[in-house]
């Protein structure tokens, strides 16, 4: 809400922030709230995907111990419907609500990875 309030008061010419669906974002709550005058604000961009943070273990903790846990989260939104809706922050009118989890292995991280090191390389040496 800070960055989309400096651009709202021309502190900032851009900002980035997020969005559940097309409908459902941070400015259209805002303007919801009646912190921001409707109509003011308008998406410019939409990056690609911008992928959350995975579930991680630590590798020296049992195998059976990750295993159990792994089957809980996976089994979360089929298990607990309305526990998974609210985890979720599920919203009836979002055409793309989140379903479940999926597992993913390094590689699907590792562009972070990479793009981190890089950022901090640059850190160091300038």
């Amino acid at each position: 809400e800070a960055d989309v309030t400096g651009v709202y008061n021309g502190t900032f010419d851009t900002a980035s922030t997020y969005q559940s669906s097309e409908d459902s974002n941070v400015f259209t709550r805002m303007e919801a709230k009646g912190m921001i005058e409707p109509g003011v604000i308008c998406k410019i961009w939409t990056s690609p995907e911008i992928t959350s943070g995975p579930w991680t273990f630590r590798d020296n903790l049992p195998e059976d111990m990750i295993a159990e846990i792994t089957d809980a989260i996976e089994a979360f939104p089929t298990a607990d419907p309305e526990g998974y809706k609210l985890y979720s922050s599920f919203d009836p009118e979002d055409a793309n609500p989140a379903v479940g989890f999926y597992r993913v292995d390094k590689e699907r991280y590792q562009w972070i990875v990479d793009m981190r090191q890089w950022i901090k390389d640059r850190r160091r040496g300038g």
